[in-house]
């Protein structure tokens, strides 16, 4: 849960703070910060490290236990009233064409056209800075079936981005990517 305010929750603040300031160069850092400032925001902070070569459709299951175990959660009057969820995803970009994206979770791309905000998050990866496994990654088909054969090492910047959504949007969206991946 991503709250401000709560004095016994200075994880969460650390993670607002992070988030504010890593995100300040972008156009709708304003808008952000407006998010986490507006009252009656509820913010569930999602995380998806998903092994890399493990198949996006992997997901589906995952995220439709999670909204599950959210519902039996709020059944029982836990404080799980999320209004909205805060992610951040990975992505690999080729230095010569902005166009040429892979997202290291393929299914996190789906998730785009249902966001409210996206951002883009400062890191400290440059070129060369992703590990081995993002290289293979990138060396291949990613699952909406683009061709990243000529990514190499020297060839491409790790980013991120955050992507922030409406809680009711999650069945959507888990809907979507079971749609964008089908299981053969």
């Amino acid at each position: 849960r991503l709250t401000r305010g709560q004095e016994q929750n200075s994880i969460a603040e650390q993670i607002i703070s992070h988030l504010l300031v890593n995100t300040a160069r972008s156009e709708k850092a304003g808008s952000l910060r407006a998010f986490f400032s507006t009252p009656g925001n509820d913010v569930g902070f999602l995380i998806s490290e998903r092994i890399i070569n493990m198949p996006p459709q992997i997901s589906v299951p995952l995220y439709e236990t999670l909204a599950n175990e959210i519902r039996k959660a709020r059944a029982k009057n836990l404080p799980f009233n999320f209004t909205h969820y805060v992610m951040i995803s990975r992505l690999l970009v080729s230095p010569n064409d902005e166009r040429n994206v892979m997202y290291t979770n393929a299914e996190e791309e789906v998730f785009l056209p249902e966001c409210d905000l996206v951002l883009d998050l400062a890191c400290n990866s440059s070129s060369g800075g992703a590990s081995n496994n993002a290289i293979n990654s990138a060396n291949s088909v990613d699952g909406l079936g683009r061709a990243f054969n000529s990514l190499t090492q020297d060839e491409f910047v790790e980013k991120r981005k955050v992507l922030v959504f409406k809680a009711n949007k999650l069945d959507k969206i888990t809907s979507l990517v079971k749609g964008a991946f089908p299981i053969n």
